[in-house]
Formats: structure tokens, sequence, C-alpha cells
């Protein structure tokens, strides 16, 4: 997960958000960005653990879902609380972004 490749690969993707908060910042509206990464670490896929993607937005486009799941393991939250923890303790966009809100 730190090897030189993978945070080149994070490096990358992060240049990449920061072009699409730019360009939003001069969009005629406001956006909210939504990120959803099933990145291969964990067994589960999004559609196992709450319902098919393309539905769920289709919903919230409509008005009519949620967000929400019930995590059923105690692995679930703790990688949670260690994103969570890391992104606002760290000197990172996210951070301050997080710290924002």
């Amino acid at each position: 997960m730190e090897s030189p490749e993978s945070l080149r690969a994070l490096e990358e993707t992060d240049r990449y958000f920061a072009r699409i908060e730019t360009a939003l910042q001069k969009a005629p509206r406001p956006y909210h960005i939504i990120v959803l990464s099933d990145h291969g670490q964990t067994w589960m896929t999004f559609k196992m653990l709450t319902c098919d993607i393309e539905e769920l937005v289709d919903a919230l486009i409509e008005g009519k879902g949620d967000v929400y799941t019930a995590q059923k393991t105690h692995e679930t939250w703790d990688k949670m609380n260690a994103l969570l923890s890391e992104s606002v303790l760290e000197d990172t966009r996210t951070a301050k972004f997080l710290d924002r809100c």
C-alpha cells in the first residue's frame, strides 16, 4: 500500500481531483463531488454492502434515496476511523476540506 508505485498513483489521482476542484470553482453553479472506490482491499463490494450503485445514484438524483449502510463488522468501522483520523490530522487538501465542513 505504501510502495513507490502506489504513492505515485495516488499523487496522480490527487492531481486529477485538484484539476476538477479548480474547474468547479469556475462553474456556473455549485457541484458536490462524491467519489466511490472499491480498490480491491476488501472482499465485500459496494453492491454487497448496500445496493447497486447505478440505482443509488439515480435515486439520489431524483431526491428519493438516502446514503447509509448498516455495518456488519468492526473491521469496517476500524477502516473508516483510520481514514478519517489520518485525513484530519495530516496537512492535506482532504484535511483542509474536512476542517471546513
